[in-house]
């Protein structure tokens, strides 16, 4: 292999593919990223086993040519060079030599035949997205999954589901749920089978993927084991969870004995105040007190936290309540990310008592909503 890319390119590609090389792993050529030089472009390659990326660079391919070189130091060591063309090409000894101006560095390769196989393309159904769309998608879902509980697999992911009407995503992590939906672009209706992949993946697939840009999602034929998300230069390959996803729609409360609606901003200023004295509890117990109004007052919702040392906080907002008054305690913190994801001015909380689910959802705009298990407050 001997190929010239400019550094700027070839650092760019290299930060993004290192996303999914595992710092430590007991396969050493894990740790590795595969280079392939052919038809004027350089592939770069990594993988966790459970996620892969390519990430196409330009370059002048003078001998075409696979290698597998250190993922992590070859990144750190472009990175240093300066903003100039950089040749790779054989060195000695089962090295790959990297040279720009009168910097040369050698690496330690290993056969890239003993690379995983991280698949180009899928075949099947091909679905597309607009980036922008396909990113908010996964912002106002991926945040409730709980990728670290390995004893609940399916928590871990993001269930993707495409209906004639459009797509779904949804995610939970015991504690909370949220659900997005996009409507089909005219042209774009499918209907899929259930998909749960996780959230790792469908996170770096959002966030590398360019947001104006078209995304073509790649869900083959049957049982699928893996999902591609595939744009220009940069395509994201997901290994599907085996696991049954919780029953989204009978978590969703279907009513309410009680609506509060209140503008987001003040919303969010009542939970940032509320959470410098509810950290000192793991839970951050934020109390919900809500009350309608009268004909002489307007109905409000006040926001409390109790410090056991430090003291006490409470914010009143001026609320359009509907329905019974209540009080309940919400984790401050899953409060905020179900926030950190609405646009529109407005939003409601709707429960029917202390201890049931209480749905959070924006009054305008698209489709989406988190459903959060209140806390119990000390008396």
């Amino acid at each position: 292999m001997n190929v010239t890319v400019l550094q700027e390119n070839l650092a760019a590609g290299l930060a993004a593919v290192g996303r999914a090389a595992p710092g430590n792993s007991a396969l050493p050529i894990l740790g590795n990223v595969l280079l392939d030089a052919a038809d004027g472009r350089l592939r770069l390659t990594a993988t966790n086993l459970e996620v892969g990326i390519h990430c196409w660079v330009g370059a002048r391919v003078l001998d075409p040519g696979q290698a597998t070189v250190p993922a992590k130091l070859f990144a750190e060591l472009v990175k240093a060079l300066p903003a100039s063309a950089i040749e790779i090409r054989p060195g000695k000894a089962n090295r790959l030599a990297i040279v720009a101006g009168p910097h040369k560095s050698n690496l330690t390769t290993i056969e890239p035949i003993e690379f995983p196989d991280v698949p180009t393309s899928l075949e099947g159904t091909r679905l597309q997205l607009e980036g922008t769309a396909f990113r908010t998608l996964v912002e106002r879902s991926a945040y409730a999954a709980n990728p670290g509980d390995k004893s609940r697999p399916a928590l871990t992911g993001v269930l993707f589901e495409c209906a004639p009407e459009g797509i779904t995503l949804a995610a939970a992590d015991g504690f909370r749920l949220a659900v997005a939906h996009q409507a089909h672009a005219e042209g774009q209706e499918r209907e899929l089978p259930p998909l749960l992949i996780p959230a790792q993946a469908l996170g770096l697939a959002a966030s590398l993927l360019p947001g104006d840009e078209p995304i073509m999602i790649h869900v083959p034929a049957g049982t699928p084991s893996r999902l591609l998300f595939a744009g220009e230069s940069l395509t994201v390959v997901a290994q599907l969870i085996d696991a049954k996803f919780p029953d989204y729609r009978q978590i969703v409360p279907h009513g309410w004995a009680t609506r509060a609606v209140m503008p987001t901003s003040d919303l969010v200023r009542a939970i940032k105040t509320g959470q410098i004295f509810a950290q000192s509890s793991s839970e951050r117990p934020l109390s919900f007190d809500v009350t309608p109004g009268t004909n002489m007052t307007p109905g409000s919702v006040t926001v409390a936290a109790v410090h056991a040392q430090a003291g006490d906080t409470s914010t009143v907002l001026d609320a359009s309540v509907e329905g019974e008054p209540c009080k309940l305690g919400l984790n401050a913190r899953y409060v905020m990310d179900a926030l950190k994801v609405v646009e529109s001015p407005h939003v409601a909380l709707e429960f029917n008592d202390p201890t049931s689910a209480v749905v959070l959802r924006p009054t305008e705009g698209d489709e989406h909503l988190c459903v959060l298990m209140p806390l119990r407050l000390s008396q």
